[in-house]
């Protein structure tokens, strides 16, 4: 089943069952990240097996350290 969800800003199509399966989808990786779902920020890593519906609004936030 192909939905759309909003990713970065953009609205997309997917076929995406789990926020993993999206992040994956997009090459996005997971466990050096924090990710935001309609509002949620979850904790780097976490929150993977969360079910996509229709609409979410998904946004990546890459860690970067230095100084």
């Amino acid at each position: 089943m192909i939905m759309k969800v909003k990713y970065q800003g953009n609205e997309i199509e997917t076929s995406a069952v789990t926020l993993g399966e999206l992040l994956k989808e997009r090459s996005a990786e997971a466990k050096h990240a924090v990710v935001e779902v309609n509002g949620d920020v979850l904790p780097p890593g976490e929150g993977l097996e969360r079910p996509l519906a229709e609409g979410d609004d998904v946004n990546v936030f890459r860690i970067v350290g230095g100084g």
